[in-house]
């Protein structure tokens, strides 16, 4: 694939990337920065501008996730793409790093948030689907990590409905820190999406949430045993359970761990 190039320029002018769903992008977010193109200490101060600029309406996504769980991230999203652009996406996945693919491939990551990860992974050479329902999440991502390698999607779990509609298998199906925000009935309907999603031979790497979250992002108990059981119904088989501290110092305060589980789909 050809390099993406890197611009010493801050901010750019180009066309706004294709999003599966078409979305316009409002003139509040042109120009556009480009975080790869920052240096590393300016990275807060341009995620703390974008956040700055966001609206205080909410822009959700459609029916499916608990729409509580999505207005309140809508709500704190000017502080959210802040703590979200500070987080390293390398040492987020180092508990699952080996399994990535090393080879371009065909990425979805659900739940992208402001794409972090997506850019990470982008830069790595990968095409990535960024599937967001928080509007202001999604168009913070979008102003933040352009790249060609990267198309945004505007749709929710349990259903992934317009991401599934496309009949399109993945290589890699990542799912980090969403889990914890779908209820039983929900996660056995996310289960089967996340099959119909992922590529014979394909990895699902997702995370577990353990510990308290916010009142406003209602979070219902994970256990690693139940969703185990649930993926090995769907067809995947285990490859790794592997415990994992969290990395934010507020949420270790608090009592948060991970356990990060990833399956293979024969």
């Amino acid at each position: 694939m050809r390099a993406i190039t890197r611009r010493t320029a801050a901010i750019h002018r180009r066309p706004a990337p294709a999003t599966i769903g078409q979305e316009p992008m409002s003139p509040l977010w042109t120009p556009l920065l480009d975080i790869r193109d920052l240096p590393q200490r300016s990275v807060a101060r341009s995620a703390a501008a974008v956040a700055k600029s966001l609206g205080s309406g909410l822009t959700l996504g459609r029916a499916g996730m608990t729409e509580d769980v999505l207005q309140g991230y809508a709500t704190a999203a000017a502080d959210l793409v802040v703590r979200f652009e500070q987080v390293s996406s390398a040492q987020l996945y180092e508990p699952v790093a080996d399994l990535l693919p090393s080879r371009a491939s065909a990425i979805v990551d659900i739940g992208a948030g402001t794409g972090r990860d997506a850019a990470w992974l982008a830069d790595k050479g990968h095409e990535v689907v960024a599937v967001e329902p928080v509007g202001e999440l999604r168009h913070a991502g979008m102003t933040l990590h352009r790249s060609e390698r990267i198309e945004w999607l505007n749709d929710r779990l349990p259903d992934l409905r317009d991401l599934r509609s496309r009949k399109r298998r993945f290589d890699c199906v990542l799912l980090s820190a969403v889990w914890q925000h779908l209820h039983n009935d929900e996660r056995r309907i996310a289960m089967h999406s996340l099959g119909d999603l992922t590529a014979r031979g394909g990895l699902l790497i997702m995370s577990l949430r353990h510990g308290p979250g916010e009142p406003s992002r209602r979070v219902y108990e994970t256990r690693a045993e139940d969703t185990i059981d649930a993926a090995l119904r769907t067809g995947f088989k285990l490859i790794r359970e592997r415990r994992a501290d969290s990395i934010q110092d507020a949420n270790r305060t608090s009592g948060v761990h991970w356990t990060w589980l990833a399956f293979g789909m024969p």
